[in-house]
């Protein structure tokens, strides 16, 4: 096969289709057995595999293949290729690139299609004299060409998902129907590309929306998302827009939380990355790549879309009453005292309310330790009082977390001193067995106590083998065949299963070396007799 040259922005699957139409290497399977060595393969779409048998046709070295011809530098930026696995197995097949690449956690059933816009089909062969797919074209969530504004058309991967029959875009129909706001989607996501070719070092960072996020009024003075209304944006914004087949799940944006959370952040597909990109940058696909410095990083004044908090509080602040603040937000009267009390705000409250003196005693057995049951007992209250006034003073909730976690280790540890004590003959994993709840709560909370009340550790040992037993399972097996018998002690081992204890342990195994003795069966392959 001669050397073929690529065109701007060609995919592997379409320079392979030019290879085999140019020089006509017999059928398909020839061609794939010239150019990638093996008969019967699937090209994906974008992310291909076998480059390396690729490169000596191509003309280009491994970082071009790549980098313009495939969408790997899509999925190295946002973050699927951090240990450099989808590189390997794209270049030297050690798997599958589309389990690299984390497709199937995506939960997208997008179709593997062949794109193409047939009025760009019809100018490339105008001036280069075929026709091809170009690799922004097979963008996940690329339906529509950005400069004709016009539907792109598929072809599917092959006959029965095997692409036994390869071929180039041709020219059909000139569509009439535009579709502007998927082409200007197109565009930005081209546009997105072309940035990560022109910096090839950089890595999506996740400030970059949340810096964004933060200057448009979607995240509060303590740093949390108003994810409702962010979903609520989304979803208007997306209200009238077109995606791929199998797509249409992610216009519920359901994947927001996972995606902005710093504790659930993971890599996740590009197309959820792009919708949401478009609609924060505005279109611009430079602000992946500018992160606002520290100085532009302030928050915007808090107007329309401030928060239920906001609102309370500065609702008490004006001298507000609970029950008109509970109208204005929705929230019950308990959350608006809560958030009162955990902001230090005055507010009026009903003539029942305990004086001040209930309240601290509330607080000083509550730091003891008391269950909220016995507190109202003792007190003679209500348990949802106690309730209210635990969880509205501040760091009280964690501190009766961390005393009723160390009365759990303090429980723990005498169980299994006296366990100890009752049976000193135990091993560690006898207190295992028997003590399990205690052990593990140690274990995760206190390893150092647990070492210590633990007895010393013991050398494993292996368990003697019962050599009579499986002289009686020999015997047996050997006493059930029929004549005529194997004729050396290995085609009989393979007979009975013998793990070669018929060669190397004869001795060890009376009954079945007598039986051996009577059959007239070889013992020269013995080693010890």
């Amino acid at each position: 096969m001669k050397t073929v040259s690529f065109a701007a922005n060609e995919t592997v699957f379409s320079w392979i289709a030019r290879c085999h139409i140019r020089y006509g290497a017999g059928n398909v399977r020839h061609t794939y057995q010239e150019l990638l060595g093996i008969d019967d393969v699937r090209i994906h779409p974008y992310l291909p595999s076998h480059l390396q048998q690729v490169l000596p046709g191509s003309g280009l070295d491994e970082e071009q293949l790549l980098a313009q011809h495939t969408l790997y530098m899509l999925f190295r930026f946002f973050e699927h290729d951090a240990k450099g696995l989808l590189r390997r197995v794209m270049c030297h097949s050690e798997g599958s690139p589309v389990h690299a690449a984390h497709i199937p956690h995506a939960a997208l059933s997008i179709p593997l299609e062949h794109q193409y816009c047939s009025i760009c089909a019809h100018e490339q062969r105008a001036t280069l004299g075929f026709s091809y797919f170009d690799i922004r074209y097979q963008i996940p969530g690329v339906i529509a060409c950005p400069r004709h504004q016009c539907m792109l058309v598929a072809v599917p991967c092959g006959d029965g998902a095997l692409d036994k029959h390869i071929c180039l875009p041709h020219v059909i129909s000139v569509p009439t129907e535009r579709y502007v706001k998927e082409a200007k989607f197109a565009q930005f996501c081209i546009e997105v590309c072309d940035g990560i070719r022109a910096h090839p070092g950089a890595v999506f960072s996740q400030y970059s929306y949340l810096n964004v996020l933060d200057r448009k009024g979607f995240i509060t003075q303590q740093g949390h998302l108003r994810l409702r209304q962010l979903i609520d944006a989304l979803r208007a914004f997306y209200a009238d827009i077109r995606l791929p087949r199998g797509a249409e799940a992610l216009l519920t944006f359901d994947f927001i939380g996972p995606l902005l959370r710093k504790k659930t952040h993971s890599p996740m597909h590009p197309l959820p990355h792009l919708l949401v990109g478009y609609w924060l940058f505005s279109g611009d696909a430079v602000c992946y790549f500018n992160v606002p410095t520290a100085i532009e990083q302030l928050p915007l004044p808090i107007e329309e879309t401030a928060s239920a908090d906001e609102l309370i509080k500065r609702g008490l602040v004006n001298g507000l009453s609970l029950n008109s603040l509970a109208k204005q937000t929705g929230k019950s009267r308990c959350y608006i005292r809560r958030v009162a009390e955990l902001n230090g705000i005055l507010h009026l409250s009903n003539e029942l309310a305990f004086d001040s003196k209930i309240r601290e005693m509330v607080v000083f057995q509550a730091q003891l330790g008391l269950h909220r049951k016995t507190i109202a007992n003792n007190l003679g209250v209500g348990m949802g009082y106690v309730e209210q006034v635990i969880s509205n003073t501040p760091e009280l909730v964690s501190w009766r977390k961390t005393l009723a976690r160390l009365q759990k280790v303090a429980a723990a540890k005498e169980i299994i001193r006296t366990a100890r004590l009752a049976h000193p003959d135990w091993v560690r994993k006898d207190i295992k067995a028997h003590c399990s709840k205690a052990f593990f709560c140690l274990y995760h909370n206190n390893k150092a106590a647990l070492e210590q009340l633990l007895p010393p550790k013991k050398q494993p040992q292996s368990p003697s083998f019962d050599w009579a037993k499986e002289d009686s399972r020999l015997f047996e097996a050997i006493s059930a065949l029929k004549p005529p018998y194997p004729k050396s002690l290995s085609s009989l081992g393979r007979v009975v299963k013998d793990r070669a204890h018929l060669r190397e342990r004869l001795h060890l195994l009376p009954k079945t070396k007598a039986l051996l003795l009577k059959l007239k069966i070889p013992l020269i392959a013995n080693r010890k007799i």
